[in-house]
């Protein structure tokens, strides 16, 4: 009986040892090598990606992770229809950022990577980055896919899900083609399919809130169970046009939904709320240094601490205090009005309150705090901006403006030819014209 047992152990001990080896063989064989000449042990391969869990807590400060957003990728010479249109980025351009970003050793990463650096402190390596794509273009595949590809890089699709119906249509640079089912499935190589909603994207007419903001709790809950059936991941959400409530919020938390994304300029650290995730937007216009600005950190940094007030005085201030102040004119059938209050110069573009200049012109303000957004009523016209987004909206048409408007010192600033014109006045300063969406 002894003997028995003891040959019993031996060929359990015999059966556990021959299957360990089987599957460490089983992953040596099945792993991609790199050669990286001779290896001093025999030890499984680690990829980066392994790596990422195990890395040493090394890290000083909150580490700060752009999240850069795309729209639409065509070659230079064949957007002809599209050119005014800031969200169509060239492919040449588009190949000039991902060849900055592989020769200077960034990582690209994925939804769940960063929901673990966000949620379980995972580390990610120094130069990590987020690469997304808005609505579910097919020229994402047939132009960014094979650049992204070449360069081993991650991305993530946040699709309109009700667009993604197959058969694939073909690529016709001058219509807006989306990426149907069949065309995720042999892409998932390279992208990660998220919900940009199913099918609540759309303006609501005359209001220029989406859908999605106007829906009730069980509209984006049915919403988002349709979209589920065709994405990938279900714990990342990209807000349409970037509005949100906490109403939706509240909505997409019910519906697994942990991290969002709005279209705010800044960075993702690890005290980011993960419902309110910044972007920053890649336009036709953004040119390489501003790119590299971007993916180095370098924009959005803390301001320094506070200097010391300056004594006081009873003098009169300065020509450089008071050229704070500009003389603002604008025309409204035929009647100047002036307004002296302070201004701000950006890139030549002339910038101003919108509430001082929108209510001396007629119309009714009202500021959402919780989507950044300002809208001006007058008679039977809509204006609204919001904070960072380059698209206002006019009774829900939207337009393209170069600089998007801002906050300076507590108040809502945005281009006063925008203003003026939107609202039915002309001004003459130096603008950008508008020009529609």
């Amino acid at each position: 009986m002894k003997l028995k047992r003891i040959m019993v152990i031996i060929m359990l001990i015999t059966s556990v040892l021959s299957g360990s080896f089987a599957g460490l063989f089983a992953e040596l064989n099945s792993s991609a090598v790199t050669d990286i000449g001779p290896a001093p042990q025999m030890a499984p391969p680690v990829t980066v990606r392994d790596a990422i869990s195990h890395a040493p807590n090394i890290e000083q400060t909150p580490q700060r992770i752009p999240v850069l957003l795309y729209h639409h990728i065509l070659d230079r010479n064949e957007n002809t229809l599209q050119r005014d249109n800031a969200f169509v980025v060239d492919t040449e351009a588009f190949a000039a950022q991902m060849k900055y970003l592989y020769d200077n050793g960034y990582y690209t990463i994925t939804p769940e990577e960063l929901h673990a650096f966000l949620f379980s402190g995972a580390n990610l390596p120094p130069r990590s980055v987020f690469i997304q794509f808005d609505d579910g273009y097919y020229s994402n595949i047939i132009r960014a896919y094979p650049i992204l590809k070449e360069y081993g890089f991650k991305a993530t699709i946040f699709t309109i899900s009700s667009t993604a119906i197959p058969p694939q249509a073909p690529f016709d640079p001058d219509a807006l083609v989306f990426i149907s089912e069949e065309s995720m499935a042999s892409t998932r190589d390279v992208f990660t399919y998220a919900s940009h909603t199913h099918d609540l994207h759309s303006i609501v007419p005359g209001t220029g809130y989406t859908e999605f903001f106007a829906a009730f709790r069980e509209e984006i809950l049915y919403d988002m169970m349709r979209s589920f059936e065709i994405v990938d991941n279900k714990t990342a959400f990209a807000y349409p046009l970037g509005q949100f409530d906490q109403s939706s919020i509240d909505a997409l938390r019910e519906t697994g939904i942990e991290m969002a994304f709005t279209v705010r300029g800044g960075y993702v650290t690890r005290g980011s709320d993960p419902m309110r995730l910044s972007r920053f937007t890649v336009y036709r216009t953004t040119g390489l240094s501003y790119f590299q600005d971007y993916v180095r950190g370098e924009l959005y940094k803390p301001p320094p601490p506070p200097a010391a007030p300056p004594p006081v005085s009873d003098d009169p201030p300065d020509e450089a205090e008071e050229s704070a102040y500009t003389e603002i004119k604008v025309v409204i059938d035929d009647e100047t009005i002036i307004f002296d209050i302070p201004s701000v110069n950006v890139g030549g573009i002339v910038f101003v309150p919108v509430r001082t200049v929108a209510e001396r012109m007629g119309a009714q303000i009202v500021w959402d705090s919780n989507v950044q957004t300002i809208t001006a009523t007058k008679g039977t016209t809509v204006v609204t901006l919001m904070i960072g987004n380059p698209n206002p909206t006019i009774n829900g048409r939207a337009f393209y403006i170069n600089q998007p408007p801002m906050i300076v010192d507590g108040a809502a600033y945005a281009p006063i030819r925008f203003i003026a014109e939107a609202l039915g006045g002309s001004w003459s300063g130096a603008a950008v014209p508008l020009r529609s969406t």
